[in-house]
């Protein structure tokens, strides 16, 4: 049997190095809003993201933000919304595992888990478990595709109201601004 929570707020932290103020700022204004970080992996295939985003230069800003009292977990892209069931279990596992890896390297603890682009299936639900990230962040729109009957034991669904990026908040860092629309990314 599986948990469910509400979540009010989550940014997913896609280019720290470049929006670390306008970060700390959404963070002091949302103390209890999630940071999910994104985490590049060897496994995501060409052309999902650009080489610009976090990267080595990100370490030092993710240890900084152990500082803060939102809670921190991962963001990992493993396949574009449709194209998760080309995805077999082992290489979303190894995925995964490699990104909750460095975060620990880190003195980062994560057990929350973001698909990116709100990308999901059973497989992708329990290589979460088998790591132990029992708390599995999905927005409103996608709790649809949520298999419930694939969701492991003690898991913890989090259902997240309002998403954005730490690439949209902008110098007014006002992320009621942005349209939840343009966020599903």
């Amino acid at each position: 049997m599986f948990s469910h929570e509400m979540l009010d707020r989550e940014i997913h932290v896609e280019l720290i190095h470049k929006h670390y103020s306008q970060l700390i700022e959404w963070c002091r204004r949302y103390p209890e809003g999630a940071l999910m970080l994104y985490v590049p992996t060897h496994y995501l295939p060409k052309g999902y993201c650009k080489p610009c985003h976090n990267n080595g230069d990100s370490k030092s800003y993710f240890m900084r933000l152990r500082e803060l009292p939102n809670p921190l977990g991962l963001h990992v892209h493993l396949a574009r919304r449709g194209e998760i069931n080309t995805i077999p279990y082992q290489m979303q596992y190894d995925a995964i595992k490699q990104g909750l890896n460095y975060l620990n390297e880190l003195g980062i603890v994560a057990c929350d888990f973001a698909p990116g682009w709100w990308s999901f299936n059973g497989d992708t639900l329990r290589a979460c478990a088998d790591l132990g990230l029992i708390r599995f962040h999905i927005h409103d729109w996608f709790m649809k595709d949520l298999p419930t009957e694939q969701v492991p034991d003690g898991m913890t669904i989090v259902q997240v109201h309002h998403n954005s990026h730490d690439f949209m908040l902008g110098p007014s860092c006002n992320s009621a601004s942005v349209s939840p629309i343009s966020t599903i990314t």
